[in-house]
């Protein structure tokens, strides 16, 4: 915790604690914080400062702690208590530990703190560690004062009446300045001095005052609430106890009040009266509100706020909860739902409109729900309901057969639309996990998907093998691109009229040490759904513009162009443009010795159109080209947007050339298009001689294909240039 003073390695042990969801603190609960008169921290798992507020208590302004930690607040010299407090925290979780640290004043003061750490990292409700500081400095002040006071009456009994009178006058004095019940306790528990407060208090709360006044005994009270099951009153006489021992420097005990002042909240804090003959300084400060923004944290962090529901979090702990009150010949069932097609519906009519559907898709789940249910919002447009206590499967696919039909109803919404859902389902028993359990309905949801969405689908034993076969990839990838197993192999892009090479497309392999060479038809999807494909991209981006340069230094004469996929991932990163230009810069690649290829469909399913991107990469001289042309459905309006070189004619159309008339006519009004965008054109997918000619026939220059070779190692494709190069086809190519 830097504020401490400690070293860096200390977030490392808090770390180790749990790692957890960072709690969402929204601004209206900022401003109401900001009016409470003691402090309250909370820091996530990674050591960042969530939450100080308010920070008008010590004078600074809101912003005053964005990004950091306030070390130069705490006074140096209780540097060592407050990191021994931390570890005691950190060393009993859910115990809070006290201490009393100086903090400075944004006017430069010294202002006395109550810290009370708890580590509630642990705790799926907060996940946090919470600092609440309570400013003492009045009350320390009145300790001194009376310190003062009693050391100025044994001084002067020794001479006058007179003075002990006075004393005794400006004791009650400091006693009343301070806000909240405040008393006074001799060695003993008795009462010898309380403000007009604490009387007043006893009224609200329902209390006898008589009983509780000078010369009474204030532990006995303690003890006859508590025998009357009163809330904190055995904790507080227990804790006044052990400070009269000297067992405790300090105590704090939350309560909550009773009578009038039921529902409201006080802290009640007792530190020892240093004189000669001992006692207490009980004083009590209304916390109602600090405790009221505590819950209304705690359930912005455990709800979604634009639904109402239980967020993942908290819908993730309800199922672990639910499997563990399972008993035998009952089950648990876990319904993920995904709204089909929302993305479109989200981009016709607005986000507005999207939320609006998502608000009343909630509350129509919520209609159909049984008692005791939970439906949750998961993520996005994902909705998860959990079914407790069921006996058989067919009760889990009745509810799913409902929820189907029961969401395809039109929706109002200034004017009637309808959406379906698909539905995966998984059932769970006591010994079920429920990570697994989320994990395999999800799985299922895909299942409904791939059957044409608007329906629901079990999780079975093919799907189990489907996803642990997918986790296995998955792990085996991760540690693929640790172990640098990855590899690029090269496919020629060929002239079509001379044979020549013109270019080549680098394209990821996995060098596997029990599989051999693996194709990216077996780890690309995995790539993308785990985002493995970012690390693996940036290697290929690198290692391709490292091989180009190689190729230029053997041919300085001839340009040879290299191309590189680039993800839908990769392109919504920020700093894509930055990774290109330093992979350039690096390899010392002038950008016109570089494409990068983007499918026709990942421009097309851009949330936001990328133009700003692609053109500050086409400034770097850099070539865009567009994969598997004539699959994404685009608009020509839409594509020209964008800073566009090339077009590659997906294979699908090349395949049926010579045979299909309407393959030869896309083909053809592909090139016809073309032309007129002053676009070069590059078939894929060639394989034979016959569509090499055909191609040729309708206009087509360039191609590649396993007609004209197969992706090959670097190595491979150098050999072949070489021998080109020696038959002066380069040259051919070059004019």
């Amino acid at each position: 915790m830097t504020w401490l003073g400690s070293p860096a390695t200390r977030w490392a042990r808090i770390k180790s604690v749990h790692r957890g969801a960072d709690p969402t603190v929204h601004a209206h609960l900022r401003a109401l914080l900001g009016h409470a008169s003691d402090i309250l921290v909370v820091l996530n798992a990674d050591g960042n400062l969530l939450v100080w507020m308010p920070n008008h208590a010590l004078g600074y302004p809101d912003d005053a702690f964005v990004g950091g930690a306030p070390l130069d607040i705490v006074h140096p010299g209780d540097h060592g208590r407050a990191n021994a407090v931390l570890t005691q925290a950190l060393d009993r979780p859910g115990y809070p530990v006290g201490a009393e640290l100086r903090l400075r004043h944004a006017d430069g003061s010294w202002r006395r703190f109550e810290i009370r750490v708890t580590n509630q990292l642990h705790d799926p409700l907060v996940r946090g560690i919470v600092i609440n500081g309570c400013d003492i400095t009045e009350r320390r002040s009145a300790e001194e004062k009376l310190r003062a006071m009693e050391a100025e009456v044994r001084a002067e009994q020794r001479r006058t009446q007179y003075a002990v009178a006075t004393s005794a006058q400006l004791a009650r004095a400091v006693i009343e300045s301070l806000n909240g019940p405040v008393i006074v306790l001799d060695a003993d528990g008795n009462i010898i001095a309380a403000n007009d407060e604490w009387e007043q208090y006893l009224v609200d709360v329902g209390g006898k005052p008589e009983r509780a006044r000078i010369g009474a005994d204030y532990l006995a009270l303690c003890d006859n609430a508590a025998a009357q099951f009163v809330e904190g009153a055995a904790e507080i006489g227990a804790g006044i106890r052990a400070v009269l021992s000297g067992a405790q420097r300090l105590i704090r005990v939350d309560y909550p009040a009773r009578g009038v002042r039921d529902g409201r909240w006080y802290a009640l804090r007792a530190a020892p009266l240093a004189t000669e003959s001992g006692g207490v300084v009980v004083h009590q400060i209304d916390i109602t509100d600090r405790k009221r923004y505590e819950e209304q944290l705690t359930h912005a962090a455990l709800h979604d706020s634009l639904t109402g529901l239980p967020n993942r979090a908290l819908v993730q702990d309800r199922i672990d909860n639910a499997l563990r009150r399972t008993g035998p010949g009952r089950f648990v069932g876990v319904l993920f739902m995904d709204i089909d097609h929302f993305k479109v519906l989200n981009d016709a009519r607005g986000h507005s409109a999207g939320d609006r559907l998502l608000i009343a898709l909630a509350e129509r789940l919520m209609e159909m729900a049984r008692p005791g249910d939970t439906v949750a919002r998961f993520g996005g447009d994902e909705f998860v309901m959990l079914c407790e206590d069921l006996h058989s499967p067919d009760e889990l696919q009745a509810i799913a057969a409902r929820v189907v039909d029961g969401l395809a109803a039109p929706f109002d919404d200034d004017q009637q639309f309808a959406v379906t859902v698909s539905v995966g389902i998984a059932l769970g028993e006591h010994s079920t996990n429920g990570a697994t359990l989320l994990r395999d309905a999800d799985a299922a949801m895909y299942r409904a998907k791939e059957e044409g969405r608007n329906r629901y689908a079990f999780f079975d034993e093919e799907l189990r093998s489907r996803v642990l076969a997918r986790l296995t990839t998955e792990s085996e990838l991760r540690a693929a691109i640790e172990n640098n197993e990855l590899c690029i192999h090269y496919q020629p892009v060929i002239d079509l009229h001379t044979g020549a090479i013109v270019g080549a497309e680098a394209l990821a392999r996995w060098q596997h040490p029990q599989r051999g060479i693996v194709g990216p038809a077996q780890f690309i999807s995995v790539a993308e759904e785990s985002g493995l494909v970012l690390p693996m991209g940036r290697f290929v981006l690198r290692a391709t513009c490292n091989q180009a340069r190689h190729w230029r230094a053997l041919w300085p004469d001839h340009s040879l162009g290299v191309s590189v996929n680039l993800s839908p991932l990769q392109l919504a990163r920020p700093e894509i443009v930055n990774e290109v230009a330093g992979a350039l810069h690096a390899a010392g690649l002038d950008g016109d010795q570089l494409a990068l290829e983007l499918t026709e469909t990942a421009l097309v399913d851009a949330r936001h159109a990328p133009v700003a991107k692609l053109h500050a990469l086409r400034n770097l001289g850099v070539r865009i080209a567009i994969d598997d042309f004539g699959t994404g459905y685009s608009s020509l309006s839409r594509l020209k947007q964008f800073p566009i070189h090339s077009i590659k004619i997906d294979q699908s159309f090349v395949a049926g050339l010579g045979s299909d008339s309407d393959d030869d006519a896309i083909v053809a009004a592909t090139l016809a298009m073309a032309s007129t965008l002053g676009l070069a054109v590059i078939a894929e997918g060639i394989e034979n001689e016959a569509q090499r000619r055909a191609l040729l026939r309708l206009g087509c220059r360039y191609g590649q294909g396993f007609c004209f070779g197969v992706p090959m190692p670097a190595d491979e494709l150098t050999q072949r240039l070489e021998q080109q190069a020696q038959s002066r086809e380069f040259a051919t190519a070059a004019s």
